[in-house]
């Protein structure tokens, strides 16, 4: 976009120097001008509806909507444009669960300067619960070792030590993500903690994590993160502690979708009894030339997967850019 506005100026200036020769040649006297004057305004104003007709559009005869009886909030947006393809009470406020781990990711991210600096695990981080890597507590670890257990396994004592170590508590870390949720327009979201564990009163929409996804997917070190399928292996930092580290995205290790593997761009899962089974995948088309973001909340446990492929895959076959 930028290299055609790059060449119609040069077009509109060449026009410019073409018509001063003409004057000079004709001893400087008047010429009508018969063709109206480009204007830079008309130009950029082009090259925005041009950007526009890019956003993806419904087909005239679309397929059958998928029916999704276990989930109860869903949506596909498309990566680029952010449009929605697919929804279903998509704005509803919900629990969210481990979901809430993908802002934590960001924020992490953003925030951490030196991967290899020791993150030390405190008793609220380690006896925190819920499934994860068997941190322990006084242990010390490296940064980049405890992001890969909490992106990858979903380990709560991961997400509550980085916290932690960035913030001095998971309260005033709470406070930079909600911060970060305002920024992108993820005004249905409250956070209260960083590993999704406290979901009574934390919450969030299937859009909102949608958003929040999509400011996520330009993040190299999450993205990269989350592609890894695992298991792999991290120690602590004296050698002595060794913790597996697997992934939940089955979409990545589960034969049943081994068809999916190469095209799986981010993904995240989540589950408490309160937010139900969650998940967020984003995924590029057949082709390799588009990519979509879906959320699901509070489905069940295997039908989450085939819903977000019949989804997402249902979005790619029924739009057009």
């Amino acid at each position: 976009m930028i290299v055609t506005l790059i060449i119609i100026i040069f077009l509109i200036s060449s026009s410019a120097q073409q018509q001063q020769g003409q004057e000079a040649e004709l001893g400087g006297g008047p010429i009508i001008e018969t063709k109206p004057e480009i204007k830079i305004e008309e130009v950029i104003e082009e090259i925005e509806v041009e950007k526009f007709e890019k956003v993806p559009k419904l087909v005239e005869d679309p397929d059958p909507e998928p029916v999704l009886p276990y989930a109860h909030s869903v949506v596909v947006i498309d990566m680029d444009s952010g449009k929605i393809l697919f929804a279903k009470e998509e704005r509803k406020k919900m629990p969210i669960a481990s979901l809430t781990k993908v802002m934590t990711a960001i924020i992490v991210e953003e925030k951490i300067t030196d991967w290899d600096e020791e993150v030390w695990i405190s008793k609220k981080a380690a006896f925190s619960g819920g499934a994860g890597v068997s941190l322990k507590w006084d242990e010390r670890i490296q940064a980049d070792k405890l992001f890969k257990a909490m992106v990858m396994n979903s380990d709560n004592a991961a997400a509550i030590a980085l916290a932690e170590h960035i913030s001095g508590s998971t309260e005033e870390f709470a406070k930079l993500m909600n911060e970060k949720a305002r920024d992108l327009g993820a005004l249905d979201t409250k956070f209260v903690e960083p590993s999704g564990l406290e979901d009574e009163v934390s919450h969030s929409t299937a859009y909102d994590i949608a958003l929040i996804t999509q400011y996520a997917a330009k993040k190299k070190k999450t993205c990269d993160t989350m592609r890894i399928k695992g298991p792999i292996e991290v120690a602590s930092s004296d050698g002595i502690l060794v913790h597996r580290v697997g992934n939940t995205n089955q979409f990545l290790r589960d034969e049943n979708f081994q068809h999916l593997a190469n095209r799986i761009e981010m993904g995240k899962t989540g589950f408490t009894y309160n937010a139900g089974y969650c998940l967020m995948t984003a995924m590029e088309d057949k082709k390799g030339k588009r990519k979509a973001i879906g959320v699901i909340l509070n489905s069940a446990k295997k039908t989450r997967w085939y819903e977000m492929e019949n989804i997402i895959e249902w979005s790619f076959d029924n739009y057009t850019w």
